[in-house]
């Protein structure tokens, strides 16, 4: 027993030592395989934050360059970047010469960063740069530059700088989860550690594994215990940006729970082997009683007895008995099978029959019976081809002969049975009795059903192609271009000619099948065309594409609209592409366009207003000149005007443009009186004429009006210059007539009677005197005006007196003015300044003027004053006459002009020849009246000093 012991003892102690051998090669190789995938975890967290930051930088900088957004918008653009990330600090935009112009923290704005070697790498040609751990200029704290250049057409327009706090890093989505009791740790190209996180057990060794991290720096993955022993490490590469990921824990971490398992293993064992004496006395004494029950248990088995008790005893003894028990229960089992397999044989749907060497009949299910319609017991025993038939029995004979001889066979047959004519699959299946082949067994199965239906799959089949080809043919023939394509890899599967037309040598002769889209539409993927395959072959969703251009045929720019649609199928879904070219639309309305541009050039240009009405006579467009002339833009029956010839107003259907819509009429030469919408009034000749389509249905109506209120006024003020010319003619023609009589009747009596009497001599000389100073001083206002407008008239100038020239005028009208019983009045003051002009000129002027106040003025006064305003010495002329109305007062100053409710008749030279003298005074003169309460005449002249500076300034 003792011997049994030890050789059960001995293997045990031999293989436990082994095994803990093997287990701590395996926890060490483990150990190495968590941190190198620790490790490279890390790098690829840190890479993806990495490339993230630069996509992030590449959408913020394209923004920047190409949107020209105001700083705010720019700092609030790096601000919101900013916060994407925890761990940058901020965000920056820098111009290609350094300069920091824009920033997410604004401290930093303003500052340069020309020195700085990452930054002179973009310059250099780099798309990115990631710099190694430094220290911030702010606050010391360690960081890192990440850099991207944002260039356009290969010109660096500007750089955003992301600065990222190397001490957050550990905020990354990096797998901390699964640190365990190990560190991880980020090293940069000079192998400085840019970040570390201790796992739960501590700090690894201390210092890095230098010689793993220069290897990993050169691009290579190293896991291993570090040359001090001290902590097992793994180093792999952050290939994107040149560093290291570093994953390690303590080797004593590591060793110390299975140096502890090893001594627990061995003092177990040492009790194991002091136990095992024990223990194999009793078991053998129990392995016996445990045998003896075993042997009472399979007597009883034996004799079939269901409810048995369990074996008891060891667990070989235990095992022993319950397969004893499995046995049982397998033959169990196997009956029932077998009493399943005929109850399936009896109720299957199936015709089903077991055949003999003898080819009779040894089993019949009921379906069998049912399909030759005898009874079971008529069928069981009988030979086979009694039952089928000679003919049915010879195409059977050899099948089922292959049966006998082990192999499985089955084919179809049309057979007469008492059901009609049918299709029937028969399958014929070798049964064994262990090594003996004894009988067949045959399975029968009407598919006649199924042949139907297939023979009715088949012609749908055909009907299907046959549609198939047609719509083929239709959309081969089809005015757009159909392109089908694999929804798996896009490539084409079909297209029609039209499409092929639209396509560049080789493709539009040699096909398009096979290829992808890119391989025969140039500049396919930056069109955009291949992502719109792709997305409606992933989502089924349709796709349509708005009018574009397309510049990659060699035929030159051309213009397009796609249509994109799934075509479901059983092994994914195919895209159908319609592509229909709209160059000529867009090149039509390009120019339709150009023509209406030109149009409302032309019509923006023209000196005349021009409205345009639809089909409905309603105005459509107007010119600036429409809307000027008649201040502002309106429907057509808000117009208003009457006809200028009787007055009358004019109907909405009177107007030109509403005759020509509706009539056809074509208007010229109408002129129309119009109130504008502003309330003022002008006169327009109105023109208008229908627009025809190629047809000669009018589509709508032009109406062309040019405003001649002037030109019309100028006519009226013509036509009363040549009143008034008659009227002075006709005046002047009286006035020199009398005067003219009176000198021939005086000569008439001084050659007659009245000679020999002196008295009468002198008064009819007197008389003679008198016409002819009337005709003198009418043939010299007229001489006067004449040397005025031809600029020929000459002045002495000289330094007067105004108050003394006022003095005078008065004395020379008060005689006039006492024989009609009215006061003169002359106010002038002696402080007054001199006055540079003609004494007798401006005494000609007061002379008219005070001359008209006496004879429009039947009581009450004449008054003369002179007055100093500015620079200027201002005479006065008022009486108390009638006043002269408003309408006339702006024309009192014109030739030839007199008022109509003047009192006294003239020649309307006066107040024209007094101011065109004023005016040779560098003067002005003007009236001011109120009816019912008498009229003020004005002028001023420049004093003396301002004409003498107005000359010299003339000379100079």
């Amino acid at each position: 027993m003792v011997l049994v012991v030890l050789a059960w003892l001995v293997p045990f102690v031999a293989i436990s030592a082994c095994a803990g051998a093997v287990v701590y090669r395996e926890r060490i190789e483990a150990e190495l395989d968590a941190n190198l995938e620790l490790a490279r975890a890390a790098s690829h967290a840190f890479d993806g934050f990495v490339r993230d930051v630069l996509r992030q930088e590449e959408l913020v900088g394209d923004a920047i360059a190409t949107r020209r957004l105001a700083p705010d918008v720019v700092d609030l653009l790096l601000s919101r970047a900013d916060q994407e990330y925890v761990s940058v600090r901020d965000l920056s935009w820098v111009t290609p010469d350094g300069r920091l112009v824009a920033s997410s923290d604004r401290r930093l704005v303003g500052r340069s960063t020309a020195g700085r070697d990452d930054l002179r790498r973009i310059l250099a040609g780099a798309v990115f740069t990631v710099s190694d751990v430094r220290a911030a200029d702010a606050d010391g704290a360690r960081s890192v530059a990440i850099a991207r250049g944002i260039r356009e057409g290969g010109e660096l327009k500007g750089i955003v700088l992301a600065t990222v706090d190397a001490t957050r890093l550990g905020e990354l989505s990096l797998p901390f989860e699964r640190l365990g009791r190990a560190d991880i740790a980020l090293a940069d190209r000079r192998g400085e550690i840019v970040f570390r996180r201790p796992g739960a057990g501590g700090p690894a060794g201390g210092v890095l594994d230098t010689a793993a991290v220069a290897q990993a720096l050169r691009g290579g993955e190293i896991a291993r215990r570090t040359p001090d022993g001290g902590a097992i490490t793994a180093t792999v590469p952050v290939s994107l940006v040149g560093w290291s990921a570093v994953a390690s824990r303590s080797f004593a971490d590591v060793a110390s729970p299975f140096r502890t398992a090893i001594a627990r293993a061995a003092g177990l064992g040492a009790a194991a082997a002091s136990l095992a004496v024990l223990v194999s006395i009793l078991v053998t004494r129990r392995i016996a009683r445990s045998l003896r029950r075993l042997e009472q248990h399979v007597q009883e088995l034996g004799r079939g007895s269901a409810d048995l008790a369990e074996v008891t005893g060891p667990g070989e003894i235990v095992r022993l008995g319950r397969a004893f028990d499995d046995m049982a229960k397998k033959l169990v089992a196997a009956n029932a099978s077998l009493v399943l397999h005929e109850r399936i044989f009896e109720t299957s749907p199936d015709s089903m029959i077991l055949l003999d060497r003898g080819l009779r009949l040894r089993a019949v299910n009921p379906a069998y019976a049912a399909m030759r319609g005898l009874p079971t017991a008529d069928l069981l025993g009988r030979p086979l081809v009694e039952i089928i038939g000679l003919d049915a029995f010879d195409a059977m004979a050899p099948r089922i002969e292959r049966a006998f001889s082990g192999e499985s066979v089955q084919y179809e047959l049309w057979t007469d049975l008492p059901a009609g004519r049918r299709c029937v699959e028969a399958s014929y299946q070798p049964v064994r009795e262990g090594s003996r082949l004894e009988h067949v067994a045959v399975r029968f199965r009407d598919v006649t059903d199924r042949r139907h239906a297939e023979a009715a799959a088949a012609q749908s089949l055909v009907i299907v192609e046959a549609e198939r080809r047609r719509f083929e043919a239709v959309f081969r023939e089809a005015p757009a271009g159909i392109v089908i394509f694999d929804g798996r890899d896009l490539r084409a599967k079909w297209s029609n000619r039209t499409y092929l037309s639209f396509l560049d040598a080789p493709f539009a002769q040699l096909g398009i099948e096979g290829l992808r889209i890119e391989d025969f539409v140039p500049n396919a993927r930056e069109s955009g065309l291949v992502e719109v395959l792709r997305r409606v072959a992933a989502t089924g969703k349709p796709a349509d594409t708005p009018e574009y251009r397309h510049d990659g045929l060699a035929r030159g720019a051309t213009w397009w609209r796609w249509s994109v649609r799934p075509i479901p199928g059983e092994n994914g879904a195919d895209v159908l592409l319609l592509v229909t070219e709209v160059t000529e639309q867009v090149e039509a309305r390009k120019v339709a366009e150009d023509e209406r541009l030109r149009l409302e050039t032309i019509l923006r240009t023209l000196p005349v207003g021009v409205v345009i009405a639809g089909p409905d006579g309603r105005a459509a467009s107007s010119n600036d000149h429409a809307r000027h002339i008649w201040g502002g833009d309106a429907a057509l029956d808000a117009y208003r005007g009457a006809w200028a010839e009787t007055g009358l107003a004019l109907a909405p259907g009177d107007w030109a443009i509403q005759r020509a819509v509706l009539r056809g009429e074509t208007v010229t030469g109408e002129l129309i009186d119009i109130v504008r919408f502003d309330g003022t009034r002008a006169t327009i000749l109105n023109n208008a004429a229908p627009i025809r389509d190629a047809f000669g249905r009018i589509t709508g109506a032009v109406a062309a009006f040019q405003d001649v209120t002037e030109t019309r006024r100028a006519q009226q003020e013509a036509e009363d210059a040549v009143r008034r010319r008659d009227e002075v003619l006709a005046i002047v023609s009286h006035d020199l007539r009398t005067p003219l009589s009176a000198i021939v009747m005086g000569a008439r009596l001084l050659g007659g009677a009245a000679a020999g009497d002196p008295e009468r001599v002198r008064t009819t000389a007197a008389r003679i005197a008198s016409a002819g100073d009337r005709m003198n001083r009418l043939i010299g206002d007229l001489l006067d005006l004449a040397s005025l407008e031809g600029g020929g008239l000459s002045m002495h100038r000289e330094p007067l007196a105004p108050q003394t020239l006022a003095r005078e005028a008065a004395d020379v009208i008060r005689p006039q003015a006492e024989t009609k019983g009215l006061e003169v009045r002359c106010r002038a003051p002696e402080e007054l300044p001199l006055v540079s002009c003609d004494h007798d000129r401006v005494l000609q002027v007061l002379g008219n003027l005070t001359s008209n106040a006496v004879k429009a003025t039947a009581h009450g006064h004449v008054a003369i004053s002179v007055s100093v305003e500015g620079d200027h010495v201002v005479f006065e002329v008022r009486d108390t006459g009638p006043g002269i109305p408003a309408e006339e007062l702006p024309h009192v100053f014109d030739r030839f002009r007199r008022g109509r409710s003047a009192p006294y008749a003239g020649t309307g030279l006066g107040l024209a020849i007094a101011r065109a003298l004023i005016e040779a005074h560098g003067g002005r003169i003007w009236a001011e009246s109120t009816p019912g309460v008498g009229t003020m005449v004005r002028f001023a002249l420049p004093t003396a000093s301002t004409s003498a500076l107005e000359q010299t300034a003339v000379a100079g």
